[in-house]
């Protein structure tokens, strides 16, 4: 009925949703219980889980037949989720959570490593559906996680479990069949650090910096952003539409965000046209700015449809950014350690966004527009900082 492409994209999908849907869930249970440390439990153990493991779980990765892999770790976050629906202390729940998410690390990676290599595909078709899945998700998650658990609050994790189960058996059929490559053995600190992978991986290396700097202070924007376009959109639906909301604000906050999600989905089909033709180093670089002027935009200009374009444009730059993130690791790291690489490339990006938004703590460095402006004019400045500093040090070498 579907073509391998489009099953293998099902599969992905499938498998996305019910595992970022578990996360929610288990909030909504948290709070549900009136726990919130047992919420921050939940965040802690689910970036800490994948710090801890991304480097030897990619090292495996790399080192292994991804279809087995591949069924392995859907396989056992599926049961995973089941076990969640038939245990009811809290602890356990977080026990599961991070196995849950080690089994993610590794389906993560092999789907890294092995979607370019399915018929019809290629790496920039393959980054290009992951990120626009990833906007895709963003949306509908939270609202489909909110759903689950309003109709069937005491079987949503079974309801998980039913989503993953078509997602194992299709890939029974369609996950790629092969040999683990012979490699060398890895020493212990390079499999648990991955050391010796980022040391030959120095092209990513000259720009990863300037991306991790990026991600923290665009991310520290997060927070006081959420005040502040709930005051800057909700001013502008009182106006345009008198009496038609009692509480404006979060209206304007989801429709001005939903701006920049439409950006995303946009931006995530450009790198794949044939008329795209900026390189991977230049996606990184017009990608970011994109995303840090959209910011500044924000701050500077309080009226929502500017910041609505703003958001639009910004969207469309950080599908593009994501995109050239992962062309960058396809490109600059040798095959052998790509899987290990990539899960903590992508790993890091998570526990900086966190760090961000606990810096962005609203009121913690100023008003909320103040620290608007702020992250975007930071994440600005050190790209342009980059751009002076590259070929001074190209010919310093």
């Amino acid at each position: 009925m579907f073509g391998l492409k489009t099953t293998v994209k099902t599969v992905i999908f499938l498998d996305a949703f019910a595992s970022a849907t578990i996360y929610f869930l288990l909030l909504f249970r948290f709070a549900q219980d009136s726990s919130p440390w047992g919420m921050t439990a939940v965040a802690l153990v689910s970036m800490l889980t994948g710090a801890v493991c991304a480097a030897p779980l990619g090292a495996w990765v790399d080192r292994s037949d991804l279809r087995t892999l591949w069924i392995g770790a859907t396989s056992t976050s599926a049961f995973l989720t089941l076990g969640l629906h038939l245990t009811s202390t809290p602890w356990f729940w977080l026990v599961l959570l991070a196995c849950i998410t080690a089994a993610e690390v590794v389906s993560g990676t092999v789907i890294f490593k092995a979607l370019p290599k399915t018929p019809g595909m290629t790496q920039t078709s393959a980054s290009s559906f992951l990120v626009g899945m990833g906007a895709v998700l963003g949306v509908v998650t939270p609202a489909g996680a909110a759903l689950l658990y309003a109709v069937a609050p005491h079987a949503c994790f079974l309801l998980a479990f039913a989503l993953q189960v078509p997602a194992v058996l299709l890939l029974l059929k369609v996950a790629p069949k092969g040999e683990a490559p012979q490699l060398e053995k890895l020493s212990f600190k390079d499999a648990a650090l991955g050391l010796g992978a980022l040391s030959k991986s120095l092209g990513l290396l000259a720009y990863l910096p300037v991306m991790y700097l990026v991600v923290t202070a665009t991310s520290a924007e997060d927070l006081p952003g959420l005040i502040y376009l709930q005051q800057v959109g909700g001013d502008f639906i009182a106006g345009a539409f008198p009496g038609m909301v009692e509480n404006p604000g979060p209206a304007g906050y989801a429709a001005l965000t939903a701006f920049w999600s439409l950006g995303l989905l946009l931006g995530s089909a450009i790198p794949n046209r044939r008329w795209f033709s900026l390189s991977t180093y230049q996606s990184l670089i017009v990608g970011g700015l994109a995303i840090s002027l959209a910011i500044v935009v924000e701050g500077m200009f309080p009226y929502a449809p500017v910041i609505a374009v703003a958001f639009l444009i910004g969207g469309i730059g950080n599908a593009v950014h994501n995109v050239g993130v992962r062309s960058s690791v396809y490109e600059q790291v040798p095959e052998e350690h790509t899987g290990q690489v990539w899960a903590m490339v992508s790993v890091s990006f998570t526990l900086l966004a966190g760090l961000g938004k606990m810096l962005g703590t609203p009121y913690l460095l100023g008003e909320p527009q103040q620290v608007v402006i702020g992250c975007g004019a930071i994440a600005t400045g050190v790209i342009l900082l980059f751009l002076v500093l590259r070929p001074i040090c190209k010919r310093s070498r």
